[in-house]
């Protein structure tokens, strides 16, 4: 279902604009070349799904009590729904073998605490400093 990718920088055209995309929905503070970064710096990961179906980009943080995988960016330029399942347990195993306590996850997109598993938990609020 979910693959690492070993050598993620001959995906990185594709990575990239799909990177763009999901930028333009949620209108995140990192840019594609900090994701490029901690990619060359072995600090997070780029998994496809199903093939070449989509991606997701993961990284390994550590919590007070404990690791947690967080889940950077997930995109397909289809439907992913319909693989939502396989892609959870497969990034549960992925979590469980690098020792994480826990998957996470940041999005403004609202719906993700009406499925099953997520809870929303907290609520960032910032304000620029003039």
């Amino acid at each position: 279902m979910i693959e690492h990718v070993a050598d993620w920088r001959t995906l990185w055209p594709w990575v990239r604009a799909g990177l763009v995309e999901v930028i333009e929905r949620t209108q995140p503070t990192w840019l594609p070349e900090d994701v490029y970064a901690d990619l060359k710096a072995g600090q997070a990961s780029v998994l496809t799904i199903d093939g070449e179906r989509g991606f997701v980009i993961v990284k390994r943080l550590l919590d007070y009590d404990g690791p947690s995988l967080f889940l950077w960016a997930m995109w397909g330029p289809g439907e992913l729904a319909p693989l939502y399942e396989g892609i959870m347990q497969a990034l549960d195993e992925l979590a469980r073998a690098a020792g994480c306590k826990r998957i996470r996850m940041m999005s403004p997109r609202k719906g993700w605490q009406k499925v099953a598993g997520w809870v929303e938990r907290d609520t960032v609020y910032e304000r620029a400093l003039t």
